[in-house]
C-alpha cells in the first residue's frame, strides 16, 4: 500500500454496502482503476478513450450510455480531490 501513497487508515474501518443501481457504474470505475492519465503535476483524469472503447462493447443504449459515463464523470471529481490532496 505504501508504495502508492495509501495506508490502512485510508479505507474505512467497516464495509459500506452499495445501491444495486449504482453497481454497473461501481463496476465500470473499478474496470478503470488503472486508466489514470499522469502528469509531473499528478493525475489529471481517465483516459477516456478506454472508457468509451469499454462502453461501446456494452452495446448500451443512449441513455445509459449517457448515465454511466455521467456517473464515471462524478467518481473521477470525487477521486481526483482524494488523490490530488494526497499529492500536496
Amino acid at each position: 500500500m505504501a508504495a502508492f501513497g495509501l495506508a490502512p487508515e485510508d479505507y474505512a474501518s467497516e464495509e459500506v454496502d452499495g445501491y444495486p443501481d449504482c453497481e454497473e457504474a461501481f463496476n465500470l470505475f473499478c474496470y478503470m482503476g488503472a486508466q489514470w492519465l499522469q502528469t509531473v503535476n499528478g493525475v489529471t483524469g481517465l483516459n477516456y478513450l478506454v472508457l468509451f472503447h469499454k462502453m461501446d462493447r456494452m452495446k448500451l443504449d443512449t441513455d445509459k450510455y449517457e448515465s454511466l459515463e455521467t456517473d464515471i464523470r462524478i467518481m473521477e471529481s470525487a477521486a481526483l480531490k482524494i488523490i490530488n490532496t494526497k499529492a500536496d
